[in-house]
C-alpha cells in the first residue's frame, strides 16, 4: 500500500501541480519591458526585420516599433502630445501601414510610421475599428457598432457592406483567397463577393462571440468567448469544439498557423490558467507552452511569427501597467509534443505522465502515463490525497484504460469531490508517483 507521507505532500503539492500542468519544453525569453504601455489584442504586424505592437494606453498611445528584431524599441504615434486615443488595430500591407485610433478613425503611413495621413472619408464619426484587412487597393475594416466598411481605393473612400450581418460588432476579418470571413458577436459570416453579401456559418458553434479567426486549406478555426476554439473541416458548413487540453471555459484570444502548426493564446475566468498553446493535429489536442513566462493576471494580446521565432505581447493590468514582449524559437516550442508532452513525474526514472486533462476537471480526470520496462500497471496500488496529504479513499474511483505494452490512461471519477488541487498517486516498481489534478465544478 501507498504510505501517507505528510511532509512529502506539503512540500510538493503546489510545486507538483505547477510542474505537471505547466512544465514544457518552451524557451521563452524576455525581449523588452514597457511601463505604461497597454497592448491591444490582435494589434500587431511584422515584415522583414520590422515589428510593431499597438498600444491603447492613454499615456503612451501609438505603436511600439522595432526595426532590428527587438534589440531596440521606440513608440511611434501620430500625436505630438499625449491624447486619450490609443491604437486598437494595425495592418501592414506591402509598403503601407494602417492604424486605427480609439474614437479617432483610420490613418496611413507610407514612411515606416514617421508620418500619417487621415483616411476617414465615409466613416462614421467616433467609430472604433477593431480590425483592418487588405488585398491590394481593396481594404475592409470591422467596427464596434457600424459593421463592415469597404474601400476600393486604398482607403480614400469608405462604404458600409453589411447585407446579411445580424451583428454590427465585427471583431475579426480574414481574407482567404476570394473569400472573406468575419468574426462577429453573432458568430462567423462568409462573403464570396468581397463583402456585398454575408452568409452566417455557425452550425455547431456554442458561443457565437468570435474573438479570432484563422484558415488553413478547408479548415477554419474560430476562438470564442468562453468556449475555447471551434474548427470547421468543410469551410464553415459545420463546426466542432476543439478544446481538448485547454482550461475550462477558456477564451480563444488569438490564433496563428505556420506549416500546419497552430499557436494560440488562451485566457480563463480563473485568471491563473491559460497562456500559449500549440497543436500539431489541426487543433484536436492542445499542449501548453508557458515555460519562461508568467500568465497569471496577464492580458495576452498578440502572437506573431517572425522568421524562426514566435513573439508574444503581454500586459499586466493588476500591479501597475507594465507590458512585456517575449520570444521563443519555434523549434524549441514544438520539441516533445510528438510524444504527447510527456513530462517526468518527480524525476522518477523511466516513468512519465502527461498533464491531467481536461484542466480543470469536473467529472472525469484523464492522465496518460508511459514507462519503458516491465510493469503491471493494472494491479499497481493507487490512491488520491488532498493538498495537505489527507487520504480521500478514492482508490476505487481510479480506473486504468487503454492499456498498451508501455502506456495506459488513468481515469479518476472526481465528480464527488469539492473544488481544489488533488494528488493522484500510483506505485511504480516500489516508488510512489504523484500526479496533481485541478478540480473545478
Amino acid at each position: 500500500m501507498i504510505k501517507n507521507n505528510f511532509k512529502t505532500f506539503v512540500a510538493y503539492s503546489i510545486f507538483l501541480f505547477c510542474l505537471l500542468t505547466s512544465k514544457t519544453y518552451s524557451q521563452w525569453e524576455l525581449v523588452t519591458t514597457q511601463p505604461d504601455v497597454i497592448f491591444s489584442t490582435g494589434s500587431s504586424f511584422s515584415f522583414g526585420n520590422y515589428m510593431g505592437f499597438g498600444s491603447s494606453s492613454s499615456s503612451k498611445p501609438g505603436i511600439l516599433f522595432t526595426s532590428d528584431f527587438g534589440l531596440n524599441w521606440s513608440l511611434k504615434t501620430k500625436y505630438k502630445s499625449g491624447i486619450d486615443s490609443g491604437v486598437i488595430a494595425i495592418l501592414n500591407s506591402e509598403t503601407r501601414i494602417f492604424a486605427s485610433y480609439y474614437r479617432d478613425g483610420l490613418y496611413l503611413s507610407t514612411d515606416t510610421l514617421n508620418s500619417w495621413i487621415e483616411k476617414n472619408n465615409g466613416l462614421n464619426k467616433n467609430v472604433n475599428i477593431w480590425v483592418i484587412v487588405a488585398n491590394r487597393d481593396t481594404l475592409l475594416i470591422g467596427t464596434d457598432s457600424y459593421g463592415i466598411y469597404r474601400s476600393t481605393n486604398n482607403g480614400d473612400n469608405w462604404n458600409q457592406v453589411n447585407k446579411g450581418l445580424k451583428s454590427l460588432n465585427v471583431e475579426r476579418l480574414k481574407i482567404d483567397g476570394n473569400n472573406i470571413l468575419a468574426g462577429t458577436s453573432d458568430g462567423v459570416y462568409i462573403s464570396t463577393d468581397y463583402g456585398d453579401n454575408w452568409i452566417a456559418k455557425n452550425k455547431g458553434i456554442e458561443n457565437k462571440e468570435i474573438y479570432c479567426l484563422e484558415t488553413n486549406g478547408n479548415y477554419i478555426y474560430a476562438g470564442t468567448n468562453g468556449n475555447g476554439f471551434f474548427k470547421s473541416s468543410d469551410y464553415g458548413e459545420t463546426w466542432s469544439n476543439i478544446s481538448n487540453g485547454l482550461p475550462k471555459a477558456s477564451y480563444g484570444l488569438t490564433i496563428v498557423q505556420n506549416d500546419n502548426i497552430l499557436f494560440a493564446t488562451v485566457g480563463n475566468f480563473i485568471a491563473i490558467l491559460g497562456g500559449v498553446y500549440i497543436s500539431l493535429d489541426n487543433g484536436n489536442n492542445w499542449i501548453q507552452r508557458n515555460e519562461g513566462i508568467s500568465t497569471t493576471y496577464k492580458q495576452l494580446s498578440s502572437l506573431i511569427i517572425v522568421k524562426d521565432y514566435l513573439y508574444l505581447a503581454t500586459t499586466d493590468l493588476f500591479q501597475g501597467v507594465i507590458s512585456k514582449i517575449f520570444r521563443a524559437r519555434i523549434s524549441d516550442l514544438i520539441t516533445g509534443i510528438e510524444d504527447d508532452a510527456k513530462v517526468e513525474v518527480l524525476n522518477g526514472k523511466n516513468f512519465y505522465a502527461a498533464p491531467a486533462f481536461p484542466t480543470p476537471s469536473k467529472d472525469i480526470a484523464k492522465i496518460k502515463i508511459y514507462w519503458d520496462t516491465q510493469y503491471d500497471v493494472e494491479n499497481a496500488a493507487r490512491e488520491v490525497y488532498g493538498i495537505l496529504g489527507n487520504k480521500l479513499g478514492e482508490s476505487n474511483n481510479i480506473s486504468i484504460q487503454n492499456i498498451q505494452p508501455y502506456s495506459a490512461e488513468l481515469q479518476w471519477d472526481c465528480s464527488r469531490v469539492q473544488n481544489g488541487v488533488y494528488l493522484l498517486m500510483i506505485n511504480y516498481l516500489g516508488l510512489n508517483k504523484i500526479i496533481p489534478v485541478l478540480v473545478v465544478k
